[in-house]
């Protein structure tokens, strides 16, 4: 169930032994791939930022300071600018969940109604143009929800849809088995 410091007890059954020994080292050689994976994440994601730092305020300078580009060297830029912007955002997910792994991302959940919590968050995405529709049994559906979060799941979906489903289409709020939800449409086929 996802408890990873879960062993077998020893001196149950003395045919078993073996089995139960097999268990409990595979579940620590487990347990401890996954603390190094999570270490590694971290660590990699932590020293990634200085040069990602650099990078962006450099393509912030030579924007602000270069004289207007000719059109393919301003494409050049600009797909330099969106992949450092791109980059930088993985890395932060990374951090989340190398953070979320370790157990020390801090929640801070604040009560609102979802509609227009997600009118506000699509509304604040840089880019995006994409109706929120929420369905009349949901429009007053009240939930706790860590804003920073959501932000970030909902801008993930949004910026997935784009390059994998023809873009996304609008988000809707509903209900699903009496409990509010929430789905983003896209252009693509579906799976």
């Amino acid at each position: 169930a996802g408890d990873l410091s879960a062993r077998l007890d020893t001196d149950v059954d003395p045919d078993l032994g073996p089995l139960v020994g097999s268990f409990n080292n595979m579940a620590d050689t487990l347990q401890d791939r996954i603390n190094r994976d999570a270490r590694f994440t971290s660590d990699v994601s932590h020293e990634m930022r200085s040069p990602l730092t650099s990078l962006r305020t450099a393509v912030q300078v030579m924007l602000s300071r270069l004289p207007p580009l000719e059109p393919k060297a301003a494409v050049a830029v600009d797909l330099v600018e969106a992949q450092v912007r791109r980059f930088e955002r993985m890395v932060l997910d990374l951090l989340e969940i190398s953070r979320h792994d370790a157990g020390v991302a801090p929640v801070d959940t604040e009560v609102v109604t979802l509609g227009a919590c997600l009118q506000q968050v699509v509304d604040g995405l840089v880019g995006t143009n994409v109706p929120v529709v929420v369905e009349p049994d949901a429009a007053r559906a009240r939930v706790a929800v860590d804003m920073r979060r959501l932000e970030w799941v909902v801008s993930n979906l949004l910026d997935n849809a784009e390059p994998h489903a023809g873009g996304a289409t609008r988000v809707v709020v509903h209900r699903v088995g009496g409990l509010p939800a929430v789905s983003v449409d896209d252009a693509g086929p579906g799976i």
